[in-house]
């Protein structure tokens, strides 16, 4: 979209045009379009820019290269190194629960001694769905049993 210059944030169209409600959204949405230069050359047009990458923080992008056309594309290509910190890195445990074999009257049990009131009383909304959530995970962890976890086999004990 020619009409949309990302880097100074300007539209040169109507308020009701594809492109301002496109930029709108863009910038609603707190995204950053990284592309600085033209990604499509044609013999006898003029160069445009047809290509966008949108990241919420740039800062993940180690590098952006712009790369010659592959055969007898008119299409710059893009290649980017995403950086990565250990400390965000969350391993990922896919563990179904088998809802319908769960101890609901153990669940109930663990969680009605519990003040709600009081615990969540002079706290903000971020701490009180904190609260709720470590409550009731803790309860789900041990009322409802995992489908497909595999229990370690206890090795028979010598005498």
């Amino acid at each position: 979209m020619p009409e949309i210059d990302f880097n100074n944030y300007t539209v040169d169209s109507s308020e009701e045009s594809y492109a301002m409600r496109f930029f709108e959204l863009s910038q609603d949405l707190f995204l950053k379009q990284i592309v600085q230069e033209n990604t499509r050359f044609m013999t006898g047009q003029k160069p445009s820019r047809l290509d966008y990458v949108f990241l919420r923080d740039d800062s993940i992008v180690d590098e952006l290269q712009y790369l010659p056309p592959i055969g007898s594309s008119d299409h710059t290509g893009l290649l980017w190194g995403l950086r990565s910190d250990q400390s965000h890195q969350v391993e990922i445990v896919s563990s179904k629960k088998a809802y319908s074999r769960g101890d609901c009257v153990k669940m109930a049990n663990m969680l009605m001694p519990v003040d709600w009131n009081n615990e969540l009383a002079n706290i903000g909304v971020e701490d009180t769905w904190d609260f709720i959530k470590s409550k009731y995970v803790e309860a789900v962890d041990q009322c409802i049993p995992c489908v497909g976890c595999k229990k370690k086999k206890k090795s028979p004990k010598k005498h």
